[in-house]
């Protein structure tokens, strides 16, 4: 049987756009918006966007920078990835080595984009680039301004904490998905007393891109 999702994939009309909330941090919008159908939503409600970042930063020695911090929103504190949102005259890349310096006090040698998502696309146009960070080392003076604690881990360790549901940020699980697809992690894991618990040798990972 031939399914047709022609339907499904044409764009809502925009009849109408009114913010009903507006701050310094967040607008919320309410739209009337025509849909394919011709069916009509009178009170749609949108969020504004915003540019976000996230960072998946990797030592030499292939020990992964995790932080941990309370989140207002889940009133929960969790394990993450540093990373936060992109400044007016910023560009991603910028943000992320900011955020990076601000959130761990650490800088890498080389970056590496993994790609954009949209952590919200039902309600909201805010944009996420994921960056991979490699060669992370401490700074020579350290810039942290905000209350974080900063963990190094390995591969392996992160594996197991997300299987456990330890890691619930969806950019971090993102990141360490892409990362874990790109070098084959589970063709590399050894169990072998005195090698590397994930990649191998430290220089592999800086050199497998």
């Amino acid at each position: 049987m031939k399914v047709s999702n022609q339907r499904s994939t044409k764009p809502w009309r925009l009849l109408e756009k009114k913010p009903i909330f507006k701050s310094k941090w967040l607008t919320v919008n309410r739209e009337k918006v025509s849909l394919p159908n011709g069916k009509i939503i009178k009170d749609f409600y949108t969020l504004s966007g915003e540019k976000l970042v996230c960072i998946l930063a990797v030592t030499s020695d292939q020990k992964i920078v995790l932080i941990k911090q309370y989140r207002q929103g889940a009133k929960k504190v969790l394990w993450d990835i540093p990373g936060g949102g992109v400044g007016k005259n910023e560009s991603f890349l910028k943000a992320a080595k900011r955020e990076l310096a601000e959130e761990t006090d650490y800088k890498a040698r080389k970056w590496i984009s993994l790609g954009q998502f949209y952590p919200d696309p039902a309600r909201s146009p805010t944009i996420k680039e994921i960056f991979l960070a490699l060669g992370a080392i401490p700074l020579q003076k350290p810039q942290r301004i905000e209350n974080i604690f900063v963990k190094l881990t390995t591969f392996q360790q992160i594996k197991r904490m997300i299987g456990k549901n330890q890691i619930r940020e969806l950019g971090a699980r993102l990141a360490i998905a892409l990362v874990s697809q790109s070098l084959n992690l589970e063709d590399n894991i050894t169990k072998k007393k005195g090698c590397y618990s994930s990649l191998g040798h430290p220089d592999q990972l800086l050199n497998s891109f």
